[in-house]
């Protein structure tokens, strides 16, 4: 369950990256969990990629339990490349319509690792 605390601060990250998706990780670190906001380096507003830099200190400082994402002015539900990128990655994807904050949790299909 994500805190009101957490979905406030994603709710204000997402502000600040619109009309751009915002995006970043769910992460445990001692046993608490986090939200870290990353830099969308997507060429296209309706479109996301987390910053692989950050995504990698993330990587080795934390346990990654999370995606997020957000669809601006748009339904939550996930898109195609949701899907696969999830799939792949094999980490649940947290998909935020905004500003209404709905969400979709995706979790991964067939994932091998």
């Amino acid at each position: 369950m994500i805190s009101t605390t957490l979905l406030s601060s994603m709710f204000e990250h997402f502000g600040r990256c619109a009309p751009r998706e915002g995006c970043g990780v769910l992460a445990v670190k001692r046993g608490k969990l986090k939200w870290i906001p990353c830099t969308n380096i997507a060429l296209e507003d309706h479109d996301f990629a987390l910053d692989p830099d950050e995504y990698l200190k993330i990587y080795y400082t934390h346990e990654i339990v999370g995606i997020v994402h957000n669809h601006v002015h748009s339904s939550c539900e996930p898109s195609e490349n949701d899907i696969k990128y999830c799939n792949t990655t094999g980490i649940p994807y947290y998909i935020f319509s905004y500003p209404s904050m709905d969400c979709y949790k995706l979790e991964p299909k067939n994932y091998e690792p």
